[in-house]
């Protein structure tokens, strides 16, 4: 797995708010804690290496380890107007999937063979 940095202050929470660093407790300090929680966002990079790439016939996945990130969170990969222009090129298309806080991107079209760093924004949102 790859491990993200974010360049935005990471929020700060009352105490008792998450147990475990990733799971929601059940009793919240105070509903303005909850709405400043789930109206938050952040902003940082991920890598993406080309040796990293799994599976076959036109999709693939790689793992991700995005410090911060939670089974609510919502993650939007945000690249550049050129790297845009070469996935447009290459025939590339990428996603991301959230599975109770294990991030994985995937890839849809020919395996990667160059490696990427694309700017992810991360959003928490309520079930």
């Amino acid at each position: 797995m790859m491990n993200v940095k974010f360049s935005e202050t990471e929020l700060n929470f009352k105490t008792g708010f998450f147990t475990n660093g990733s799971t929601m407790s059940p009793d919240f300090a105070n509903t303005q804690s909850v709405d400043n929680f789930l109206n938050s966002s952040r902003i940082g990079y991920v890598t993406l290496l080309a040796d990293r790439w799994v599976g076959e016939n036109s999709v693939y996945s790689q793992e991700v380890n995005i410090e911060g990130a939670t089974r609510f969170s919502l993650v939007d990969l945000q690249p550049s107007v050129e790297q845009l222009l070469i996935f447009h090129q290459k025939d590339l298309a990428f996603t991301t999937e959230n599975n109770d806080g294990v991030i994985t991107v995937f890839v849809v079209g020919d395996k990667p063979v160059n490696d990427y760093t694309i700017q992810v924004t991360l959003v928490e949102v309520s079930v």
